[in-house]
């Protein structure tokens, strides 16, 4: 009797599970065809208003919030300073402030950047292939004490022997599109590599709001838009140089190099500094 009895329990459990996963599966459905139907009544819309977008036009509609950072201590330039050039990092008043010099290696910080040079040319890369170029180039940024978070390739640039290469910091998923790392090459040969300050400064989220999504944005700001569309991406960015947040935007790149953005709070055109 007990095992009768713990069959149909069983037996009822099996089916109850089996109506969730259903209903759990209908919904992700109903999602799925939501989604692609905004795909095909965007970009008809956007046809319409003559603006042609190679590729999916991206779907996001959660609030997100700003970011603001928390300054960087002494100890994070001085991992930097002696992993880079080989010198201990005395921290002054300012401590984003300082040239350390050693044997044709050199690191700089100047407040609103970092620069890094190395002459000796000892620092090869494989330039030829792309994708162990961004691997070594990413392993190299947590290796020198740049910083330990995410990075990913923005763009590669090619002329003759000169090849640069530009990474962005993530967070949370989201490119941080001022939050960038600048390589210079020549030939396999590291020459230099620059970028913001604020990749060694720690992040803060703020309360998130709604955002506004990028096909109304597009369709507001249409003759903002004078080139074919070949990507289009939700970051942040900080808008103007007072500004002390970042904000969420939606950036555009277009088939001739330009990059466009929009508040993605208000969808808005953004001046960018």
């Amino acid at each position: 009797m007990d095992w009768l009895r713990a069959k149909n329990i069983i037996l009822g459990l099996l089916i109850l599970l089996n109506i969730f996963l259903l209903i759990n599966v209908m919904s992700v459905k109903d999602v799925f065809k939501f989604t692609s139907q905004y795909q095909k009544d965007a970009r008809q819309a956007l046809e319409n208003a003559g603006i042609v977008i190679q590729g999916k036009i991206p779907f996001y509609k959660r609030p997100l919030g700003r970011i603001s950072y928390i300054e960087a201590g002494p100890d994070r330039y001085k991992k930097a300073v002696e992993k880079l050039t080989g010198l201990t990092y005395e921290p002054s008043e300012d401590h984003r402030r300082g040239e350390w010099r050693n044997n044709g290696f050199s690191f700089t910080l100047d407040k609103e950047k970092f620069i890094y040079a190395d002459d000796t040319g000892s620092e090869v890369f494989s330039v030829e292939n792309e994708r162990k170029l961004y691997r070594e180039l990413s392993a190299w940024i947590n290796k020198k004490g740049i910083s330990t978070d995410s990075f990913l390739p923005d763009q590669i640039t090619r002329d003759n022997d000169t090849v640069t290469v530009e990474f962005i910091r993530k967070y949370r998923g989201f490119p941080l599109f001022d939050n960038k790392i600048v390589f210079h090459f020549s030939g396999t040969k590291l020459l230099k590599a620059e970028g913001s300050i604020r990749i060694f400064d720690t992040i803060k989220l703020s309360k998130a709001d709604d955002i506004v999504p990028v096909n109304i944005a597009l369709l507001t700001n249409k003759d903002r838009i004078r080139n074919v569309i070949t990507a289009v991406e939700i970051g942040y960015l900080q808008p103007q140089d007072e500004e002390l947040f970042d904000i969420p935007v939606w950036r555009l790149s277009l088939e001739s190099g330009e990059k466009v953005y929009f508040n993605a709070y208000t969808g808005e055109w953004l001046e960018v500094n």
